[in-house]
């Protein structure tokens, strides 16, 4: 019953935001932020918070003769719109990757957005043992406007 309601939704978005009664952007992240990781027979896929942050993690699941290294995927796609990219990222390069679900504007203004990302990243640098990853091979990327996301936490970090 929830899918056919939330098709009925789809479908009426536009008419309801026009009488301001809804806003498109937020079925899209309703929808999106409820998608389950799809399924990998070469990665672990785990969603979990690194202090209240919402994160996947995807994880190698070949043993690494040694510590691996970790990309830390920064996107404010609709929760996981880049889901696929990040396994194509673990997959490909055999490395963890964490993809974090920051907070998005409207709803959260700036700085929040930053702040989200530099938690995450500061927790995952500080545990990044637990998940065999080398923490002197952490980086971090983002895509279009998380490109600056991604440099204003690496200053940060780096000062």
């Amino acid at each position: 019953h929830l899918s056919k309601c939330l098709m009925l939704l789809v479908v009426n978005a536009k008419n309801l935001e026009s009488l301001g009664i809804f806003e498109e952007h937020i079925l899209i992240r309703l929808i999106g932020d409820r998608l389950p990781a799809c399924r990998d027979s070469k990665l672990f896929i785990k969603d979990l918070h690194f202090d209240e942050v919402p994160v996947r993690i995807y994880l190698p699941r070949l043993q690494s003769a040694s510590k691996r290294r970790e990309v830390i995927f920064f996107h404010g796609g609709c929760g996981m719109a880049y889901e696929r990219t990040c396994r194509y990222f673990a997959r490909k390069s055999n490395s963890v990757v964490v993809s974090v679900g920051y907070r998005l504007a409207p709803e959260h203004p700036y700085p929040t957005q930053f702040k989200d990302c530099l938690t995450a990243i500061i927790h995952f640098m500080r545990t990044a043992q637990d998940y065999g990853v080398d923490p002197s091979r952490i980086i971090t990327c983002g895509d279009s406007s998380d490109g600056t996301l991604t440099a204003a936490v690496a200053q940060k970090i780096c000062n």
